[in-house]
């Protein structure tokens, strides 16, 4: 099972999106696989989620409604996306046209021992079945 590490373990009950840096995730997950959310923090938190798909834009092309469902809020309009890439991976490694692989996830329901809060989202739209508002099929998005 792979897992991602999280700064911020904040997630809507339904769909999610984490961007990371390069095509490595690219490559290595596929819709369907169980991967395991982790968090940073001093004290580790771990939660399992389905993976929905897994897609590679630039940076200045990603959606705004694709973003409404980034876990992180501070990550939910192309500059704050942008800014916080830089925190996390240097402010010389990431410019608007890097090349980011999009994880779109559902997390599984929160375990009894889960400290961390669930992201509030105000008129969150509840969770949408496939195919995903404002997402083209993945076939056209990466040509798979």
């Amino acid at each position: 099972m792979h897992a991602l590490e999280f700064r911020v373990p904040l997630f809507h009950e339904g769909l999610n999106v984490t961007v990371r840096l390069g095509e490595k995730y690219f490559h290595t997950l596929d819709a369907g696989d169980r991967i395991l959310l982790s968090s940073r923090d001093a004290r580790p938190q771990c939660r399992r989620a389905e993976l929905i798909d897994v897609r590679m834009r630039v940076v200045s092309t990603i959606p705004n409604v694709w973003l409404k469902y980034e876990h992180d809020p501070a990550c939910r309009t192309p500059d704050g996306l942008l800014e916080e890439l830089k925190q996390v991976y240097g402010r010389d490694s990431v410019t608007s046209d890097s090349w980011v692989t999009l994880i779109l996830f559902v997390p599984d329901p929160l375990p009894i021992n889960w400290t961390q809060p669930v992201c509030p989202v105000p008129n969150f739209p509840e969770y949408p079945t496939p195919p995903f508002p404002g997402f083209p099929t993945w076939q056209a998005c990466n040509g798979r």
